[in-house]
């Protein structure tokens, strides 16, 4: 049976392994790394978008307050979001809330796609989908960060090593 083909958005993070047979060296020197991923300034755009990622603050916070906030904000009820409700607005408001419980709470996708009663691909892809409409959206883009901004305020920040 084949594998289900990658999802692929514009802007990701891909993270690609090389290994050389039995635990080899693929690179011969220090240089070589960086000819294989392409031009300098193709590396130092990684590694910028790297620093940038690093700067996420998970803070201590469950999905319900997420969940709660969200539901409150946007003016729907968790019975409308949860049963697989297909209008824009519904999805958009999926597409949020699985923002914030990866960028605050430090969810995985997985853990997002239970909560939310969706596959882990749906998931990603509408990360994606988020993830273009938000820059063309100034509106959308404010409630994303009003509500980051009050979901993080005056809470710990959590120790994690999965951004380490």
């Amino acid at each position: 049976m084949a594998r289900k083909p990658r999802i692929h958005f514009a802007g990701a993070l891909y993270h690609v392994i090389c290994r050389g047979n039995q635990g080899q060296s693929i690179f011969k020197n220090d240089r070589d790394p960086e000819r294989y991923l392409g031009d300098d300034e193709f590396v130092e755009g990684v590694e910028q978008q790297e620093s940038n990622r690093a700067e996420r603050q998970i803070v201590e916070i469950s999905w319900a307050e997420i969940r709660d906030r969200v539901y409150k904000q946007f003016g729907l009820p968790a019975s409308a979001v949860l049963h697989r409700g297909r209008a824009r607005e519904v999805v958009r408001v999926r597409r949020v809330m699985a923002s914030l419980g990866r960028e605050l709470g430090g969810l995985t996708n997985h853990a997002l796609a239970k909560e939310l009663q969706l596959e882990a691909m749906v998931l990603s892809r509408d990360l994606g989908k988020l993830a273009e409409e938000l820059p063309s959206n100034p509106e959308l883009r404010g409630v994303v960060e009003t509500l980051c901004d009050s979901l993080r305020k005056g809470r710990r920040l959590k120790r994690s090593i999965r951004f380490a």
